[in-house]
């Protein structure tokens, strides 16, 4: 699954920084520019294109698939992907304070996201 990729794909963005620096670590400020410098191709990246955000949020590939039955195993039939996908959080906790967590378990399946954010604001 991606899940598995994800710490394969931070461990080769922190490479990369790294090598950028000269493996000088202790340069904190340089190596955080490196970092935000990082920005990984598709061919080398277990996840696909990455890099970080003005919010130093991780930009990436969204991966969505289904489990399938393969024989006696479990299997990932992918189904869609969404390219170069912020994860930053523009939500503000006041935004989310009457969101109904916890309560709409199976209840999301064919929501539109107009749907998703009426629930959002309560």
């Amino acid at each position: 699954s991606t899940d598995s990729a994800t710490g394969y794909s931070a461990g080769q963005i922190l490479e990369s920084a790294i090598k950028k620096i000269n493996g000088d670590a202790e340069d904190a400020q340089g190596f955080l520019k490196a970092l935000y410098d990082i920005d990984i191709n598709t061919a080398k990246a277990a996840k696909g294109h990455m890099k970080l955000d003005a919010d130093h949020d991780i930009v990436e590939n969204v991966y969505v698939y289904e489990l399938v039955a393969q024989g006696d195993r479990v299997g990932h039939k992918l189904l869609d992907t969404y390219k170069d996908v912020s994860k930053s959080w523009a939500r503000s906790p006041q935004e989310l304070e009457h969101f109904p967590f916890g309560t709409l378990k199976g209840k999301l399946v064919g929501l539109t996201k107009d749907q998703v954010e009426q629930l959002a604001k309560g």
